[in-house]
């Protein structure tokens, strides 16, 4: 293989047999090829790096191979080689999401209709079509549901449900799966034993999760490892290169965590910077750990989950429910980390949180609370302010919380109405005025929903109850006002509404 192709082009498979991990795929499609039955569209859809191009052009090759074999192309004959070199007309590949306007759809309608220069079929391969504009996806139509009989298009998409209902139902669909940890496992071995390098299995099962089910990216990650560390790769290695920190970092962090650590868990977080570790792939490592002991916990682990014995000893103590509700803190952390202006700062913050031994709170002063309106308080009190998910209540963060995690904007608008509020013994009063009326009925319908929220934000039982605000019964002691007495009589003696005008109206 010539070494100056890049790792993923040059292990680029040649044949269906070759393809890894796509066999509901290459299986079909050989029969197919085998039978002589051959489609005049087909869209290949599925994740990056899965195949999608690769099958395409084996596809290409096989149905215009002089002497097929089981439907794989034979590559002896001068239309396999030729096509193996890059060198036809007949095989056009357009990348939709650079020629992806009608006159480009145009101009190949305007070619389709002639006859293949040298091949039995001219083969269309349109990637990422569902790039095309919708005119340009228009024009297609009719050209792809009756093409000439020496025409055939493929198209590839990572996003099928972008491609029109009208141009899918014309196409046979082949939907490609992400490969398989065995199936990437057993690619990577022969690839490394052929190229000559040195790399233990846990290190490439580390690849294989970064790469997420794409086999190019994990060549790619492959490849990017060799050229930092050369054929003899070690772990340290691998951990650098994709910016994540070690199994050891993991199992101490989580032990920090688990056992309520926060000094410990502090400098972990130090140790990152330290090292210039990526956070985000940090906590991902952190989450793939701790769900593989929580499944481990539960009896249904097997051989190929990977588990750290001193954590799985160091943390037979800690409950099984315990360890779901930090793994639910943790995915919402990581993609918290993602927004984050100052994600050392965010993670600090989660660690101290998350590490506390429990019989320590955070502290919380008494609050001294005055309510604006005499007709409640004719005095300042002070109160205690409860603690609350270890920190002081705050009406704000609960609407903020009901916005953009609930998506509930209409109640968020009518909480953040409410002119005082307190929250005593889990129980949240929210006081309106009497102008509020309308709201304070909405409010009081979809109490049941507000009180579920409520308890979900502060995690413990909560209820709400909602009030209106006192008005003083002022009419008889304005109506002595010599001003009011004034007006009574300009008006002879009409009767009027009077009320006191709140500072906010004034």
């Amino acid at each position: 293989m010539d070494t100056g192709i890049s790792l993923y082009r040059r292990w680029r498979p040649q044949n269906f047999d070759e393809v890894a991990g796509q066999t509901h795929v290459v299986r079909t499609l050989k029969n197919m090829v085998e039978g002589g039955k051959i489609n005049h569209a087909y869209l290949f859809t599925g994740p990056r790096g899965t195949g999608k191009t690769s099958v395409a052009r084996i596809l290409a090759r096989a149905i215009n191979c002089l002497g097929p074999l089981q439907g794989n192309p034979c590559g002896k004959c001068l239309p396999c080689n030729n096509l193996l070199i890059g060198y036809s007309m007949d095989i056009l590949e357009i990348d939709a999401a650079s020629n992806r306007g009608i006159d480009e759809i145009k101009d190949l309608r305007s070619k389709v209709s002639f006859t293949p220069a040298i091949l039995k079929y001219k083969v269309y391969i349109i990637d990422e079509v569902h790039m095309l504009t919708p005119e340009a996806f228009n024009a297609l139509l009719k050209t792809l549901e009756e093409p000439p009989n020496f025409v055939v298009f493929v198209l590839a998409t990572t996003e099928p449900h972008k491609v029109p209902p009208t141009i899918a139902s014309r196409c046979l669909r082949f939907d490609f799966r992400n490969l398989s940890e065995e199936d990437m496992i057993n690619l990577l071995k022969k690839v490394c034993e052929h190229e000559g390098f040195s790399i233990e299995e846990k290190s490439l099962l580390i690849l294989i999760k970064a790469s997420q089910g794409s086999l190019r990216d994990a060549l790619t990650y492959l490849e990017q490892v060799e050229s930092f560390a050369g054929k003899e790769m070690k772990d340290e290695d691998v951990y650098i290169v994709l910016g994540i920190p070690s199994p050891a970092w993991v199992r101490d962090y989580l032990l920090d965590l688990l056992l309520k650590r926060r000094e410990n868990g502090i400098n972990r977080v130090e140790e990152l910077v330290r090292l210039g570790r990526d956070f985000r792939q940090s906590i991902r490592q952190v989450i793939i750990q701790l769900r593989n002991l929580i499944i481990v916990r539960m009896g249904e682990g097997s051989k190929k989950i990977f588990v750290d014995e001193e954590l799985l000893t160091n943390t037979s103590a800690v409950p099984i429910e315990e360890l779901i509700i930090v793994l639910d803190r943790l995915i919402s952390q990581e993609n918290e980390l993602r927004f984050s202006l100052d994600p050392r700062l965010t993670l600090e913050l989660f660690t101290l949180k998350e590490a506390s031994p429990a019989s320590i709170k955070l502290p919380v002063k008494e609050g001294r609370v005055t309510l604006k309106h005499e007709e409640i308080l004719t005095e300042t009190k002070t109160i205690s302010v409860p603690a609350v998910s270890e920190t002081i209540f705050s009406l704000d963060s609960f609407i903020k919380f009901i916005k953009e995690t609930k998506k509930h904007f209409i109640f968020g608008s009518m909480i953040g109405l409410a002119k005082e509020y307190s929250f005593i013994n889990n129980d949240l009063t929210l006081f309106y005025r009497v102008k509020e009326k309308a709201q304070l009925e909405f409010l009081n319908k979809e109490k049941g929903n507000l009180e579920k929220m409520l308890s979900e934000f502060v995690k413990t039982p909560s209820t709400i109850s909602l009030k209106y605000i006192p008005e003083k019964d002022s009419d008889f002691d304005l109506r002595q006002d010599p001003i009011v007495k004034k007006a009574l009589e300009l008006f002879e003696g009409s009767s009027l509404i009077v009320r006191k005008v709140d500072e906010d109206e004034k």
